[in-house]
Order: structure tokens, then C-alpha cells, then sequence
């Protein structure tokens, strides 16, 4: 457990300047580190978080995309009203997405796990870059290729996005090998999944390779999945 504080209104209103909306910038916490000079007392520079605010975007990115599956959930009077439906309801390729690239980054650095690109980066540029693909394999495809157009030329190269001050890749600019490992890792993967295409429709073949690159191994709805979004499948 951390212990944490709420940040101040000032701290929320600069957020609010920054772009953030209200209702998320205003959980933002100011959080204790043991490291900080000033740890023994509440102090205005104390690290600043929002854990509920980055779920809240999450969940507002997803949202975007599943309003058919949110609209028949509602028609089929399980829920009052479309804001009324829990998250685990609508899930779309995005998780499922972010699941299978952390597997193979772990799969990757299983050697050097001081150099795997951070869970942060991962799930932050994913989420930018699903554009509401209803398939698996497309979403997997478009994500990975989107990434890097959402990483910035300059500090912060990766804005927290409910705090745009925060760089979630600060430490690339300490150590450059951590920006060379990230960009290593999104290729490979992006290799891997054009290895896949031809695949898919060969249980055994497909089975075999996703299991070497990404240390997974697929279920027959995750076979189905793929298969209805494989490229040129009807």
C-alpha cells in the first residue's frame, strides 16, 4: 500500500490548462517516496499520480468503440442505460491486444528483464493507436504499426495522458539503450505478425509459431478469432 494524498487545486487546475479534463485531473494524488528529501513532511513537490484517472482514459478510449455492444446489452434489459454496463461487458480487441504484446515482451527480454519496454508504454501507445478494429489480428497489426506515431521528437516523449507533464519514457533519455530495445521490440513484433497472416487456417503451424515468439498458446476461440480477421478472409 502507498499512502497518498489528494494534490491540491492549483496542481488540478494546471492539468485542467494542460488539456486534461476536469473530472480526471481531479483525482490526481501526490504520493510519498521514502527517497524524497522531503518525505517526513507534505511538501507541494512531492510525485504526482492519477491511477483512476489513467483507468477512467482507458476505459474512455475502449468506450469509444463499443457502443454497438453497449446499445444490445441495454435492449436486452440488462442494464438500464448504456452508462450503467461495468467495463468487463464491453471488452474489446485492445485488451486482449495489450495481453499478447506484454507476453511477448516478456517472452524477448526473458534474459535481460532490466531492458523490457515498461508495461506503462505499452498500454498507453496501444490505447492511442486502437482505432476500434473488431478483430483480433487487425487489431494486433494497426496497433503495433501505429505506435511510434505517438511518440514524441522531444521531452516528453510519451505524455502521461492525464498528465501531460509526466514522460512515462523518462528513462530513455538517461540511458538510450531503453529506446533502442523499445523500437527492437516493435519491430520484431511487427515481423512476427506478418509471419502469422499466411498461417492462420493451419492450426498446427499457427500454434507452433505463436507458442515459440510470444509463449502463448492458443485456444480454439483464440484460433477462431484470428481466423475471422486474418487479411482477405471473407
Amino acid at each position: 500500500i502507498l499512502p497518498c494524498i489528494p494534490e491540491d487545486i492549483a496542481f488540478v487546475d494546471q492539468l485542467c490548462r494542460l488539456g486534461v479534463p476536469k473530472e480526471l485531473a481531479a483525482s490526481a494524488v501526490a504520493v510519498t517516496d521514502t527517497r524524497h528529501h522531503k518525505y517526513s513532511v507534505i511538501a507541494v513537490d512531492w510525485h504526482s499520480s492519477n491511477p483512476h484517472g489513467v483507468a477512467r482514459w482507458f476505459e474512455a478510449r475502449m468506450r469509444a468503440f463499443a457502443q454497438e455492444r453497449l446499445v444490445k446489452l441495454v435492449e436486452r434489459r440488462l442494464y438500464a442505460s448504456v452508462d450503467d454496463v461495468p467495463a468487463y461487458e464491453w471488452k474489446t480487441p485492445l485488451q486482449r491486444s495489450i495481453q499478447i504484446l506484454k507476453r511477448h515482451r516478456d517472452v524477448m527480454f526473458k534474459d535481460l528483464p532490466q531492458w523490457k519496454p515498461l508495461s506503462m508504454v505499452i498500454t498507453t501507445l496501444a490505447a492511442q493507436s486502437y482505432n476500434g478494429e473488431s478483430g483480433l489480428y487487425d487489431a494486433l497489426v494497426n496497433i503495433v504499426d501505429r505506435m511510434p506515431n505517438y511518440i514524441n521528437i522531444k521531452v516528453p516523449r510519451i505524455p502521461n495522458p492525464v498528465n501531460p507533464a509526466e514522460d512515462f519514457a523518462d528513462r530513455w533519455a538517461k540511458d538510450p539503450r531503453f529506446e533502442q530495445n523499445f523500437r527492437l521490440w516493435q519491430a520484431q513484433v511487427k515481423t512476427y505478425l506478418m509471419k502469422i497472416a499466411p498461417l492462420i487456417g493451419k492450426i498446427s503451424d499457427v500454434t507452433g509459431t505463436v507458442r515459440e515468439k510470444f509463449g502463448l498458446s492458443l485456444t480454439a476461440d483464440m484460433q477462431k478469432e484470428l481466423e475471422i480477421s486474418r487479411p482477405n478472409a471473407a
